[in-house]
């Protein structure tokens, strides 16, 4: 493997998972496995993880540098919202811990055929982490104005997304949105107060979202997860911007309130309080870390213990 990926606050992340000898882990976002790695060295023979991820390009990849683990490992090629069917089918009810490391991983940003970077002039604006139909091509070819608006204001925090939209569905009378580079000609007419590193990286974050449903999945995931801990099991998930931020704040939060049922309900019917938050305030890279690996520079960890 020509390749690396060097995973981001992994001593912080397996360090809160407080791994145990013959546990049973599940880690929703396996990539190149480098959290999954550090579990194993401490799991003992008797343990098992779970890697699940929705790229089967990257488990591929990796594949063949964890047969040294046998059955201590189990690699799935699948979304992290069915999480409660691949626990069931191989034996993970109950874990002692779950790990999810939201966002792309440095392979496929450095995969100039996919999309993923507004640096790849030439590549197909596909964005795809899986098999999912839709690319982001489609999107921009065939989404109304009001749809365009809505996943950049609430998937990029774009303050002017009602402009964007307009410029792209207005271009498309004279221009079939196929590559980066189509893309980015269209934004540049903007005009500079739009067109920055920020800027697109806030557009591309939000094409690569509505592509891979990241909002729904990364919901579907936490409430699949807190079901499938055993109790004084720890959920850990890192973020990389704040809209996935903000979901994993709220949920955690939610969720550990003593009752979550409306004010108007005579009595409670939600079942109290399931997790108690381990963290308080993100965990943050240090400056260490982040002098290694600048891509870690946004990233925040929060945990929560289940009841």
């Amino acid at each position: 493997m020509d390749k690396i990926h060097v995973p981001v606050l992994a001593k912080e992340a397996v360090g809160f998972l407080r791994v145990v000898p013959g546990g049973r882990y599940i880690d929703c976002t396996f990539g190149a496995g480098g959290h999954s790695k550090q579990i194993l060295s401490q799991v003992g023979s008797g343990g098992k993880i779970l890697g699940i991820d929705r790229d089967g390009k990257i488990i591929e990849e990796v594949r063949a540098g964890f047969e040294e683990y046998g059955d201590g490992l189990t690699m799935v090629v699948g979304k992290f919202s069915d999480i409660e069917d691949y626990a069931g089918r191989y034996g993970f009810e109950n874990a002692d811990g779950i790990l999810f490391d939201l966002g792309l991983s440095s392979w496929q940003l450095d995969d100039r055929n996919r999309g993923f970077s507004y640096l790849d002039f030439d590549a197909s604006l596909d964005m795809r982490m899986g098999e999912s139909e839709m690319r982001a091509k489609d999107i921009l070819n065939n989404w109304d104005i009001k749809d365009l608006i809505r996943i950049f204001k609430n998937y990029g925090d774009i303050d002017k997304a009602k402009q964007v939209a307009k410029r792209i569905v207005s271009s498309r009378r004279a221009k079939h949105f196929n590559t980066v580079g189509d893309l980015l000609s269209v934004l540049e007419g903007l005009g500079k107060q739009y067109y920055s590193r920020r800027f697109l990286a806030r557009v591309w974050q939000s094409l690569r979202m509505a592509v891979n449903d990241e909002v729904g999945e990364l919901e579907k995931g936490l409430e699949s997860a807190v079901d499938l801990l055993g109790a004084g099991g720890r959920l850990v998930v890192i973020s990389f911007h704040s809209v996935e931020d903000r979901i994993v704040k709220n949920f955690f939060r939610d969720y550990s309130r003593r009752c979550r049922c409306p004010k108007d309900l005579p009595e409670c019917a939600c079942g109290g309080q399931i997790l108690r938050r381990i963290t308080k305030k993100p965990v943050v890279v240090s400056g260490e870390e982040l002098d290694k690996n600048i891509r870690s520079k946004s990233a925040k960890l929060r945990v929560v213990e289940k009841i």
